[in-house]
């Protein structure tokens, strides 16, 4: 429960944060989403005694729930997994690369247009003839 709710407190100050500054980077989050889902692993990985314990356990319909609960619990660890494989790219540092990556084979036209640096040629991949950002058919 204690871990539980430092978790919490440091989400809600982190919502806090980018409510009154949005445009504030907040190197720290990567780590959060990574406490929060060891959140959910511990969680559930300290609830599986309830199934070997067999009938000092409750009820058959308590351990259906929990059961319920892992299953919910699971699915949470997947959606926050993929959250951060999107947005961190999978491991620290790799996905700002790939941002880097990203902003850097773009440049813009003298219109203010974006171009992708991959076309610079003048050519798309059909061989094409590209006139400021419009492939010329």
């Amino acid at each position: 429960v204690l871990f539980n709710s430092v978790i919490h407190a440091l989400m809600y100050t982190y919502f806090c944060i980018k409510t009154i500054w949005p445009s504030y980077q907040i190197p720290a989050a990567k780590y959060l989403t990574k406490l929060q889902i060891t959140q959910f692993l511990v969680g559930i990985v300290l609830s599986y005694g309830i199934f070997f314990r067999g009938e000092d356990c409750d009820s058959q319909a308590s351990r259906f729930m929990l059961m319920i609960m892992h299953l919910y619990g699971y699915g949470l660890v997947a959606l926050f997994v993929a959250f951060a494989r999107k947005k961190y790219g999978g491991t620290a540092g790799k996905g700002e690369k790939k941002n880097e990556q990203d902003n850097n084979s773009q440049s813009t036209s003298e219109e203010g247009s974006t171009v992708n640096d991959s076309h610079a040629d003048g050519d798309d991949d059909d061989g094409k003839q590209i006139v400021e950002g419009k492939k010329d058919r």
